[in-house]
């Protein structure tokens, strides 16, 4: 997305170019009780859409956002959603008790009695289980937005090998699957690198046959947006048949990447 006319940055707040169309695909999904996948290549609006969600949570729902774009091995994966989720429970005050249990829990096992064997290895995938089932939501639904989640896939194929990045794959869908998480923790998850190829090279489609695929192509009338946004205050001037020429080249692209979310 462009941010005041600079690329590579998400947007937010008032910079960010609205996408009314995606945000209500979004959660059409999350409503009938499904996971999303957003598949796009860089720079399309991925991360922006997701900060909307974050910035803007439909009612009754907790979200919370993080990336794992670094993240190169399972537990490290499962660690940092556990610490994003407690952190973000953290500030809602009927959740502190039952996060300061889990904190402290974690703490203790981290730790093995002496100082000379420092800390022992917690399994993150576990106590990220076992929190979920734990929390009591009370009406509400708690959604995960994991951005980047195709390039901790690859990082831990190259870092690990196949068999370890196939292993992620199947934990992460055990958790989507497991019948005491259902209709309380959902995922959004979007990526750059193209997640279907990457299952596809592990051959294990499988894996993510649950997620609901939501393309992000620009409207017409978003890119006229944007395009007049990107002009403002500038020397450069398009006539009405240079803008309607340009929306019809950005159209053709579009409509060969993508196909209509709805």
């Amino acid at each position: 997305m462009l941010t005041s006319g600079i690329i590579g940055q998400a947007a937010r707040g008032d910079a960010y170019l609205g996408r009314p169309l995606i945000r209500e695909r979004i959660l059409s999904i999350l409503t009938k009780g499904s996971h999303a996948l957003l598949a796009a290549p860089r720079r399309v609006g991925k991360s922006s859409t997701l900060f909307d969600l974050f910035d803007n949570p439909p009612a009754h729902t907790i979200v919370i956002y993080y990336t794992s774009e670094s993240v190169n091995t399972e537990n490290e994966y499962y660690e940092k959603l556990f610490n994003h989720v407690t952190e973000r429970l953290r500030t809602l005050k009927k959740y502190t008790t039952l996060i300061k249990d889990f904190t402290s829990r974690i703490d203790e096992l981290g730790l093995d009695g002496t100082i000379k064997l420092g800390k022992r290895k917690i399994n993150y995938r576990t106590e990220v289980q076992s929190l979920f089932e734990s929390i009591d939501l009370k009406g509400e639904r708690l959604v995960v937005l994991n951005d980047e989640v195709s390039s901790t896939v690859e990082n831990i194929r190259e870092d690990k090998d196949k068999r370890a990045a196939v292993h992620l794959l199947q934990t992460m869908r055990e958790l989507r699957q497991s019948p005491h998480l259902l209709q309380k923790v959902q995922f959004v998850y979007a990526g750059s690198i193209g997640i279907e190829n990457i299952v596809s090279e592990l051959n294990c489609t499988n894996l993510i046959n649950d997620l609901v695929s939501v393309q992000i192509p620009f409207s017409k009338d978003e890119v006229q947006t944007l395009i007049e946004r990107l002009l403002s205050g500038s020397s450069v001037t398009l006539s009405p048949e240079g803008l309607e020429r340009l929306l019809s080249v950005t159209g053709v692209a579009y409509s060969i990447l993508y196909s209509d979310p709805s």
